[in-house]
């Protein structure tokens, strides 16, 4: 008997879609059709850089970690991250009274900064010189919030400890974060950094386009979905250009309302996570600058507010003719009023001056950092897998999904995950009916 090569539709062309896709079409034993669906008219969602005036901005400020399966996972398909690490050797905290101190950033910064006395230096000492293990002695249950709490009695200890840890998480709602996950999320921070990449993320975007163009992906721009119906065990995907046959579907756009939004309530599991995710937010203030008023506060991090204040050049080249600076600003987590005074607030402080040397300003209130996160008492695990338990051959990827790590980390994790499951589902199913 013939049959028709097995077709794998994946919904939604950012870091994961594109990973799924890249994923599926190597691991098709029949062969199977990829198609990859962008509602936009350009692949990347919020990994796209935008260029003004020979600036790069990224929606927001993006880090890759190092070390973690993101970083595996562009490693086996060729791809090899270019950018460097920031320097955080001179990096200051904020107090709420406006006065910046030296942050701890190494045993040398640990012993002279102001922040902290004696004994509460001893304690951020020993922290973190056991951080590759602290998640281990986590109870089950436990909060970051909770955590953090029982370490010490000391408010600039406690205070320190917030911000390191909602910095490596991009979370500031520790009291609805797992202690374990934030705890191991920090542990490779430590131990291997982070990086900020040559073009912004638009580099991680081109790459994985061009795995999974050379792959046989083909990629269908403005192409909105607007439903994902399951008919006699396979999928037909309404589309603002018409409908696609499936077998299998990767939905990698949006979080899990999302999802259901295209089922129409199908799957009550989906249902079940879209009521039971809790994204994770930030306000984010981007800037393309002439010059820095003050080349000597590059890196600014709130103590007592959750503020992020980082200048992404020279780590990383954002400035097409070399002349100028990229910068970005975070204000942690929701909040009714506006941030934006905070944010520039800090920016007078650490810049005075700037204002003068803007080229651009990009404003994003309350964006997704995350569709979901681990949740205390049910951590990475608990996330929900990548595969629809009641629809059988759907399958879903992103920030929220998986049981491996945070924010890209998790997104490419995911879409592995979820392209390779899909690849096998379609070559089961074509054995099946041989």
């Amino acid at each position: 008997m013939q049959h028709q090569p097995p077709t794998i539709v994946v919904v939604g062309a950012g870091l994961a879609g594109l990973t799924a896709a890249a994923t599926a079409a190597a691991h098709t034993d029949g062969g199977a059709r990829v198609t990859l669906l962008e509602a936009r008219t350009h692949q990347g969602g919020r990994a796209r850089t935008a260029r003004v005036d020979g600036f790069l901005l990224n929606q927001g400020a993006h880090a890759l970690y190092r070390g973690g399966p993101a970083w595996a996972t562009l490693t086996d398909f060729g791809i090899e991250p270019q950018g460097n690490a920031p320097d955080a050797s001179t990096a200051k905290a904020l107090r709420a009274d406006g006065t910046l101190a030296p942050l701890p950033a190494s045993v040398g910064s640990l012993a002279t900064t102001s922040l902290l006395n004696a004994r509460g230096k001893l304690q951020i000492a020993r922290i973190l010189a056991r951080t590759a293990h602290l998640a281990d002695t986590v109870e089950p249950g436990t909060s970051l919030q909770q955590w953090i709490d029982g370490r010490s009695r000391d408010a600039t200890v406690r205070a320190l400890l917030r911000l390191l840890l909602r910095t490596a998480t991009y979370c500031d709602d520790l009291d609805r974060l797992d202690a374990a996950a934030g705890l191991r999320q920090l542990a490779q921070v430590v131990a291997h950094g982070v990086v900020y990449l040559d073009g912004g993320f638009q580099q991680l975007v081109d790459a994985l386009q061009a795995v999974a163009d050379a792959r046989g992906v083909t990629t269908l721009t403005n192409a909105k979905v607007d439903a994902v119906d399951v008919v006699d065990g396979a999928f037909v995907v309404r589309t603002s250009h018409g409908d696609l046959d499936a077998d299998a579907v990767v939905h990698a756009a949006g979080g899990p309302v999302d999802v259901d939004r295209v089922l129409h309530g199908v799957s009550a599991a989906v249902r079940g996570w879209a009521e039971r995710e809790v994204p994770v937010c930030a306000t984010a203030l981007d800037l393309a600058l002439r010059a820095l008023p003050d080349p000597n506060h590059r890196v600014v991090f709130g103590l007592d507010e959750p503020l992020y204040f980082s200048v992404h050049t020279p780590a990383a080249r954002l400035v097409t003719d070399g002349h100028g600076e990229v910068a970005h600003l975070l204000w942690y987590g929701d909040r009714d009023d506006d941030p934006r005074p905070q944010l520039e607030g800090l920016l007078d402080r650490a810049q005075p001056g700037w204002r003068d040397e803007v080229v651009d300003v990009r404003y994003g209130r309350q964006l997704v950092v995350a569709h979901g996160r681990p949740l205390p008492g049910s951590g990475f695990a608990g996330r929900p897998p990548v595969a629809v338990p009641d629809v059988p051959g759907l399958f879903v990827a992103g920030d929220w999904a998986g049981a491996e790590g945070f924010l890209t980390d998790a997104v490419l994790a995911s879409g592995r995950a979820a392209g390779r499951a899909a690849a096998q589902a379609t070559t089961t199913n074509l054995r099946m009916s041989a």
